[in-house]
């Protein structure tokens, strides 16, 4: 294993994360001054290479003198122990903001809490923070009163499906929705934001499902400047027909937007439960998956195959479970994942991009979660063009076994840099169930999840309190990507995570707001290493020619 410590070049400094396994000639004796250029092939193609999150680059043999422990050629590797606890109660919503089943997204440096469950009932506010990107800490928006958290009100619309003839009034409040956001790829604005279904009170029935869709659009300012309402979420029917007409809405749906390989963007909503309305309410868990392309410079919804925006939904391939016998899921958490690799049997080489969406825990019944997953599913999206996706129920590498884990519900999920983190949830439903820690696992170019050891073990720390002691279930989760500070700006690129609200041990909704720092050196307990590792390197100028890239690197013949 190369030495823990970290290596500086000469020039100005940028710290580039490295797969190890490119690393293989590195000499082991010092460098000659003989040097020489050879090419290199680099895959550029991560979404995240741009913004310098995840980079590649060659290894060379300066070192910074000043710093003891550096040695020639030596990598700091990424810790893969156990995560560090998060701090918690840093600038939280006001107190009668305690809430659980709402939702929470990030566009930029702001974050957004959307709906929910009050103490007082359902919630028709957006709460709005801006973040301090090197503390991860919210910070006043006005400096003079010190408020931390700006209200937007979400205008009320028809509740239910225009097909049915009572208990249409228009409403605004609701929880148990599911919430995405998308930044902007052109055009004035930050990006959108869209709530999707959840449970609402209706004049004549409370705890109705609902399908309404609405897009909130988000200013260069982090201001929501506008709402619009988007075509219902379909009901499928047993004949597999998608009807609006009778749509009878989806609460606890998992949603996730994809940015696939070929740079389109696709809105998944996934599994949930429906209600129908009337004198026989009839209670459905459903596997079914619907998704739509968006317009990323207008945040409009459109057909991924025709293109329609009155006729917006599709139907993409319905969950598929590890144990087959199962029907339905609500109350977990999906996660885009994209990876990709050079395909060196190609020549020149070509970059085999991956994107996909990672499904973990929820509950198979809609009452209770006693019955819950603890099986990671994986639906790769088969065509990026059209966003047509296949499942994949034991998703690790020589995948023939379950991925299994502790199942929960009410959890939060998300993926950074080949990482899945698991957080929160309750392992029955009851909140004195709910788990304080966040088990976490690895994944590779091929997005198969990575065994620890040689049995059937993938996450790490499934009992490890890194939440507020007793836990949180039904809470929200957000990443918002970090800034090193201005005084070590060669820190390690990370980001931070939020988990805001959800019930505690009693039961009771919470206004709790805890901040985890993700990615870097400081994210993890010092027990275990990955095959990835953070190095210091100038910038060096590279030459694109037929689709390639030369990199004249310092190597050691």
């Amino acid at each position: 294993m190369l030495p823990h410590t970290r290596v500086r070049f000469r020039l100005s400094l940028a710290l580039l994360l490295i797969g190890l396994m490119t690393l293989g000639s590195l000499p082991s004796r010092p460098a000659t001054a003989q040097e020489v250029g050879e090419i290199q092939y680099i895959d550029n193609s991560q979404n995240e290479f741009a913004n310098g999150v995840f980079e590649r680059t060659a290894v060379g043999p300066f070192v910074n003198s000043a710093i003891d422990l550096e040695e020639e050629g030596a990598v700091q590797l990424a810790p893969a122990g156990i995560l560090t606890r998060w701090d918690t109660g840093i600038n939280t919503p006001p107190d009668e903001y305690a809430i659980s089943n709402g939702g929470l997204v990030a566009l930029d440096r702001f974050l957004y809490l959307i709906a929910g469950e009050l103490n007082t009932g359902k919630n028709d506010q957006v709460l709005r923070a801006i973040v301090n990107t090197t503390t991860g800490r919210p910070v006043p928006y006005d400096t003079q009163s010190g408020l931390v958290w700006k209200n937007y009100t979400i205008p009320a619309t028809r509740g239910i499906g225009t097909g049915f003839t009572s208990c249409f009034d228009d409403v605004a409040a609701r929880s148990r929705l599911g919430t995405a956001a998308l930044e902007a790829t052109g055009g004035a604005n930050l990006g959108y934001i869209y709530l999707v279904g959840g449970v609402v009170d209706l004049d004549c029935v409370t705890d109705q499902t609902t399908p309404i869709v609405q897009i909130a659009t988000v200013d260069a300012n982090g201001e929501i400047s506008a709402w619009r309402s988007a075509p219902f979420l379909p009901t499928v029917y047993t004949s597999g027909e998608l009807n609006t007409e009778f749509a009878e809405g989806l609460a606890d749906p998992m949603v996730t937007i994809v940015r696939t390989s070929t740079n389109r963007y696709f809105l998944y909503v996934i599994g949930g439960f429906r209600i129908s309305p009337g004198i026989n309410r009839t209670e459905r868990i459903v596997s079914t998956v619907l998704y739509t392309r968006l317009n990323s410079e207008t945040g409009a919804l459109q057909h991924p195959t025709t293109s329609s925006t009155t006729e917006p939904w599709a139907r993409a391939a319905d969950i598929e479970f590890f144990d087959q016998n199962k029907t339905g899921l609500r109350d977990g958490s999906a996660m885009a994942a994209q990876a990709s690799k050079l395909d060196n049997t190609s020549n020149p080489p070509i970059v085999v991009s991956n994107d996909a969406i990672f499904v973990a825990g929820g509950c198979y019944t809609i009452q209770g979660c006693s019955d819950n997953n603890g099986s990671l599913l994986r639906a790769d999206i088969t065509n990026p063009d059209t966003g047509e996706l296949t499942w994949d129920t034991t998703p690790s590498v020589n995948g023939s076994s379950e991925v299994g884990f502790e199942g929960r519900g009410g959890m939060g999920g998300l993926t950074y840099n080949n990482k899945l983190y698991l957080i929160g949830g309750s392992t029955d439903g009851a909140p004195e169930n709910a788990k304080d820690s966040v088990p976490t696992a690895f994944y590779d170019a091929d997005l198969n999840v990575l065994r620890l050891g040689d049995g059937d073990t993938f996450f790490i720390g499934p009992d490890e309190t890194v939440l507020p002691t007793g836990g949180r279930s039904d809470a929200a989760v957000a990443m918002v990507q970090a800034t090193p500070p201005e005084d070590d700006p060669t820190a390690a690129n990370a980001a931070w995570v939020y988990v805001l609200g959800g019930r505690d041990a009693s039961g009771d909704n919470t206004n709790s707001l805890t901040i985890g720092r993700i990615g870097g050196e400081d994210e993890a307990s010092d027990t275990r290493r990955t095959r990835d590792g953070w190095y210091y390197s100038s910038v060096e100028s590279i030459d694109r020619r037929q689709n390639r890239a030369r990199l004249d690197a310092s190597l050691d013949r």
